[in-house]
């Protein structure tokens, strides 16, 4: 589990969560600015673990007032936010050659590692670069969880939940 996170060369804004997390969750950060995926260019996001993977996660569940706050809420538990506005969509996207047609993310809870879930998605087709698999997030629980794509690369991220 990293401690650290590089920060990705260019000039981009880190985002901060709205909410305190605690100090044993070191959430991977958010930053916003354009990665130069056409349509993406307003879409926080997050480079997951180890940068070599190549895997990007594009969070279109943080909402546009960011730009404003420069924050953004966190996950939330069961794939949708209480007030029905939105959804966990992200749009994870590998920027890699031969890439499966489908991508598994499998979710660890960081405090109690026998608590995990799984999901799978079909890769869609885009204009943007790169192979993309849009999803809907649903960790089952609040708390810190670590989310592996494909078993190469890791996220980790503080999820709220009702």
């Amino acid at each position: 589990m990293p401690t650290t996170h590089p920060s990705p060369g260019g000039h981009f804004l880190q985002l901060q969560p709205d909410i305190p997390i605690p100090a044993t969750c070191p959430v991977n950060p958010v930053y916003a600015g354009s990665l130069g995926k056409s349509g993406l260019e307003d879409v926080p996001w997050i480079r997951a673990d180890p940068p070599s993977s190549q895997v990007t996660a594009f969070l279109f569940f943080v909402e546009p007032n960011y730009r404003q706050t420069n924050t953004y809420q966190p996950l939330h538990t069961g794939g949708r936010y209480p007030d029905g506005s939105r959804s966990t969509k992200i749009l994870w996207i590998l920027d890699a050659s031969n890439s499966p047609d489908t991508a598994t993310i499998t979710g660890v809870k960081v405090s109690s590692p026998q608590e995990t879930f799984q999901q799978t998605f079909s890769l869609a087709g885009s204009t943007t670069p790169g192979a993309n698999y849009p999803s809907i997030v649903n960790v089952p629980t609040p708390g810190c969880w670590q989310i592996q794509f494909n078993g190469a690369a890791s996220i980790i991220f503080w999820v709220t939940g009702n």
